[in-house]
C-alpha cells in the first residue's frame, strides 16, 4: 500500500534533563511511535513527513545548551508548511513523552530539555497547539498523545507556536482530534521496567501502541482501531498495567470521541470469530438489534424477532474478543453477550 502522503507526524522523546531528574524511557518510547507511524502495517505515513525531536544521550553540562527546545518542534511545523495559511493535510500525529506539569485542568505544559523548577516556562502547551492547529485548520484530524505527568503547577503560563499562521477559510469548524493523556491532571505517570524485554516503557505509550499494532481487544467487528474502541481499551489496559505494577495511574481520554476517527484497519478475516445463535423469546415484538459493547453507536445486525425463534435462529458469526450488547427496543431490554462465555460452537444465547 502507497504511504500515506497527506499524514504528518511529530514525535518528541526528552530523557536528559540537566536541571531535572532523567528519564530513561522517553526517547526510545518516542522512537517506537515514530516507528509504527511509518510502518506500512501501522500508521502508514510517508517517511517525509515525520520527525523524530529527541534529547542526545549525555546530559548537557550548561542547561541553556540542552535540547531539544521549542523552536525545534516549531521548525518542523514550518516545514510541513504551517506559515503558508493553506491547508496541509489530513491528520497531524502529535506524540511527546518527557517531564511535564499541569497548569490547569484541561492543560499540559510538555517541559523542553532546558527547563527547570524554576523555569517551568521553557514548555509547550497542549492547550496553546491544540487551539493554534484548531483555529487555522491546517489538518482535519489531530491526535495528541501525550505520556508525561501533571503535577499542579497552577497558573504557570504554556507556551504557543513562536509563528502565527492565517486561519484557513472555513476549515477551523471541521478539525476533530483525539486526545491521550497519560495521567490526570495533578496525577502521576509511570514507565515501569517491561518483563517483556527488560526495557522501560511508559505506560501509556505501551497501551497505545498495543493497541494501534492490532490487539484484538482494541478492534471492533469491522477489524478497525477506532477512536471509541481506543478510548475503551487505553481506559482499561492503563489501569490493568499499573495495577499489576503495583501503581496508580488513570489516563484522561476523550469523553465523546469521533466516530470518524480509524487508526488502524486489520483484515476481518484474520480475526478468529464464533458462530453464534440469538433465540429471542415467544410473545417478544419488534426487532433484536446487536450492537459492539465498546462503541454503542456500532450496529453489527438487526433482524426480526420473529427470524430469530427456536425453529429458525439468528445465526451471526462474531469476533471473539468483542462484548456486545443485545437490545429489543419494544421491551426496552438489554442484554450483554460475551462470546468469551462460550463453552462449544454454536454458543446458543437465548435473549
Amino acid at each position: 500500500m502507497p504511504p500515506l502522503t497527506d499524514h504528518y507526524g511529530i514525535a518528541i522523546g526528552i530523557d536528559t534533563y540537566p536541571s531535572l531528574r532523567p528519564l530513561r524511557s522517553s526517547v526510545s518510547d518516542a522512537t517506537q511511535f515514530l516507528e509504527w507511524l511509518t510502518d506500512e502495517e501501522g500508521g502508514n505515513v510517508d517517511p517525509r513527513n515525520v520527525r523524530l525531536i529527541s534529547s542526545p544521550a549525555a546530559i548537557a553540562a550548561d542547561p541553556f545548551d540542552a535540547r531539544p527546545v521549542q523552536m525545534e518542534i516549531d521548525r518542523a511545523l514550518r516545514d510541513f508548511g504551517a506559515l503558508t495559511g493553506s491547508r496541509i493535510g489530513r491528520r497531524l500525529y502529535f506524540y511527546f513523552a518527557g517531564h511535564g506539569f499541569g497548569p490547569s485542568f484541561d492543560n499540559v505544559g510538555m517541559l523542553m530539555a532546558s527547563a527547570s523548577m524554576e523555569m517551568l516556562k521553557v514548555n509547550i502547551g497542549l492547550r496553546n497547539y491544540r487551539d493554534y492547529f484548531h483555529e487555522t485548520g491546517l489538518f482535519d484530524e489531530l491526535i495528541f498523545i501525550v505520556d508525561c505527568c501533571r503535577d499542579n503547577a497552577r497558573d504557570e503560563q504554556t507556551a504557543s507556536p513562536v509563528f502565527q499562521a492565517l486561519p484557513v477559510a472555513n476549515r477551523a469548524a471541521k478539525v476533530v482530534d483525539f486526545v491521550a493523556l497519560a495521567a490526570g491532571y495533578g496525577e502521576k505517570a509511570f514507565a515501569p521496567v517491561s518483563d517483556t524485554d527488560g526495557e522501560r516503557r511508559g505506560i501509556l505509550t505501551r497501551a497505545v501502541l498495543e493497541a494501534l499494532r492490532g490487539d484484538p481487544a482494541a478492534l471492533d467487528p469491522a477489524g478497525r482501531v477506532t477512536a471509541a474502541t481506543l478510548q475503551k481499551y487505553l481506559k482499561d489496559r492503563v489501569k490493568v498495567i499499573a495495577d499489576d505494577e503495583k501503581l496508580k495511574q488513570d489516563p484522561e481520554l476523550p469523553q465523546n470521541p469521533n466516530p470518524d476517527l480509524v487508526f488502524l484497519v486489520v483484515d476481518p478475516n484474520t480475526l478468529t470469530r464464533l458462530r453464534v445463535h440469538i433465540i429471542a423469546p415467544s410473545g417478544l415484538t419488534g426487532e433484536l438489534i446487536v450492537r459492539d459493547a465498546r462503541d454503542l453507536s456500532q450496529i453489527v445486525g438487526r433482524r426480526p424477532v420473529a427470524a430469530a425463534q427456536e425453529a429458525n435462529p439468528w445465526v451471526l458469526d462474531l469476533v471473539r474478543v468483542t462484548r456486545y450488547e443485545v437490545e429489543n427496543p419494544d421491551s426496552d431490554r438489554i442484554v450483554v453477550l460475551d462470546p468469551a462465555k462460550a463453552k462449544g460452537e454454536p454458543y446458543v444465547f437465548r435473549f
